[in-house]
């Protein structure tokens, strides 16, 4: 893959595009790269999809790409009682228990014992792309912190947390991304994306991993989805073969006010190291529910363009978006023009 022109469109399949007829749409208004979000849909919806990705290159005699992106480590919080509204200033507790948030409850589980052990006071802690921001204050215990809150915003029930600027040590692959690379051997795939990844050794470690289950060469896109990640870029991207910039949890990570900032010098960085990347999260969302662009989506299409990105990946736009067609189309007169 070198970047080279044209810029290319990689868009997501999922429940509005899973079809071979909607995937020829998808092509013929400009797409020549398809995404497998495995958090979504079970083996066998995959192993379809690969299936229509291959017929339709085979059909038109083009090189048509496709990679299966793994879930990787994401940490999510428990349960909350409806979508609660937090309060500058409220106090809550972050624990190991399963338990339900709620007004009478102000424990708040988090599903990873990696992440309650780096917290120390001082620390922040984000959580949802809301971006509510609480400040450690204090250990309780062995495995509870308390927090205040710093940002307010509505909380609610499975979503993603991040501790900005703190090495969490979890497993890259979960078993489900396990079974999927497995998958993936099977039908003689070799592209896949990376989530979380926060220093060359996750890199190196997933090669390992695929080497020892039949696949010698994998490609690897690697998402920078983390401060860590953006502080080791330089030696991921000798690594990697492949740098996206995941911008959705890269804000839950960054915080609001910083996120700007963090992409612009993260970008900078990786055209200096002349290591071809893509733009992903919401470029396009307005088109999720609008046959036609934001000013502010079309100036995300410019803006990718402008900094000579490789690829511009469409995600919700395409996979559950009501004109996922007109989207691809939208964004290739951008480029072409």
């Amino acid at each position: 893959m070198k970047n080279n022109q044209p810029i290319n469109i990689i868009s997501t399949l999922g429940p509005s595009t899973e079809s071979e007829v909607e995937i020829r749409g998808l092509f013929d208004a400009g797409c020549r790269w398809f995404r497998m979000n495995i958090n979504h849909g079970n083996p066998q919806w995959h192993e379809q999809a690969v299936a229509h990705v291959r017929s339709l290159g085979k059909e038109t005699n083009t090189d048509v790409g496709f990679f299966f992106d793994l879930g990787g480590p994401k940490v999510r919080i428990g349960d909350v009682s409806g979508d609660m509204h937090t309060d500058e200033h409220d106090t809550y507790i972050f624990t190991l228990e399963e338990t339900l948030t709620s007004r009478l409850n102000n424990k708040i589980t988090i599903q990873e014992k990696a992440v309650i052990d780096v917290l120390e006071p001082g620390d922040t802690v984000t959580i949802g792309d809301a971006c509510i921001t609480f400040e450690i204050t204090e250990r309780v215990c062995g495995h509870e912190v308390a927090a205040k809150v710093l940002r307010s915003g509505v909380l609610a029930s499975r979503r993603g947390i991040a501790v900005p600027g703190k090495f969490v040590d979890v497993e890259l692959l979960t078993q489900r991304d396990k079974e999927f690379i497995q998958l993936a051997h099977k039908n003689l795939i070799r592209y896949f994306a990376l989530s979380f990844v926060q220093t060359p050794e996750d890199v190196l470690s997933f090669r390992e991993y695929a080497k020892e289950i039949g696949i010698p060469k994998p490609f690897v896109i690697v998402k920078i989805e983390t401060m860590i990640g953006v502080q080791n870029i330089e030696a991921i991207a000798k690594e990697a073969d492949l740098i996206m910039v995941a911008r959705g949890d890269l804000m839950i990570d960054t915080g609001i006010a910083a996120f700007g900032k963090v992409v612009d010098q993260l970008i900078e960085q990786i055209q200096k190291l002349n290591v071809p990347f893509i733009i992903a999260t919401e470029v396009m969302s307005s088109m999720i529910e609008n046959p036609s662009p934001s000013r502010a989506d079309v100036m995300n299409v410019y803006r990718a363009k402008k900094d000579g990105v490789w690829g511009i990946m469409l995600s919700n736009e395409t996979a559950i978006g009501k004109y996922p067609v007109e989207c691809v189309q939208t964004v290739r007169d951008i480029l072409d023009s």
